[in-house]
């Protein structure tokens, strides 16, 4: 029986090249113990059996997918008497969802004014991926009115935040008169309070 050299080389430790490389080994020596036991035989066997051991030793990366995560914040601007809130929702690392509103104090018998914003992947609006960024282009059936505006922002994920961005969003699509968009609001994982930029 002769058996071809094997050179694992770096590939030794990677999961895809690994699984190939058992299965050749495996199957040569369910060969060699099915032929007439002699001298060349029992010789391959046992220079086969310390790389199949070496290969099922060697650590297995096993990909895993990221759990659904959901991300809020809420904010509080006492000197523009502004407060609003974000939540972000994402899956294996990418942002499927945002909902975001800001409101503005009423003042000398003026009501509330507000800004809201909801967009997810599967709506009207237009998502574009750009790395952990995406970019979103909002249609005109998600503004409320000056339909003829160009209006978009782009959301960041980092590893410990989530950004968004704001510079390129309409304030007159969604807002009420006197309430704005902030710049940027960033929301920090691990705490419930945003950052934000005026």
């Amino acid at each position: 029986m002769s058996i071809r050299p094997l050179d694992l080389g770096d590939t030794a430790g990677t999961p895809l090249a690994r699984g190939p490389a058992i299965t050749y080994l495996l199957s040569s020596l369910a060969s060699s113990f099915g032929e007439r036991p002699n001298r060349c035989s029992m010789t391959n066997r046992t220079s086969l059996l310390p790389l199949l051991g070496a290969l099922c030793a060697a650590p297995i990366a096993v990909a895993r997918a990221e759990a659904p995560a959901s991300y809020s914040c809420t904010y509080k601007a006492f000197s523009r008497c502004e407060n609003g809130t974000a939540t972000v929702k994402l899956l294996e690392g990418k942002v499927q969802e945002l909902t975001f509103e800001n409101t503005v104090c009423g003042v000398k018998g003026k009501p509330e004014r507000r800004c809201i914003m909801t967009t997810t992947r599967s709506g009207v609006d237009a998502w574009r991926d750009d790395g952990q960024a995406v970019r979103i282009v909002f249609s005109k059936a998600s503004k409320k009115r000056h339909l003829e505006l160009d209006d978009e922002m782009l959301v960041s994920v980092e590893n410990d935040r989530v950004v968004l961005d704001f510079t390129d969003t309409q304030t007159l699509t969604r807002c009420d008169d006197g309430a704005e968009m902030p710049e940027k609001v960033t929301i920090l994982r691990e705490v419930a309070q945003c950052k934000t930029e005026f």
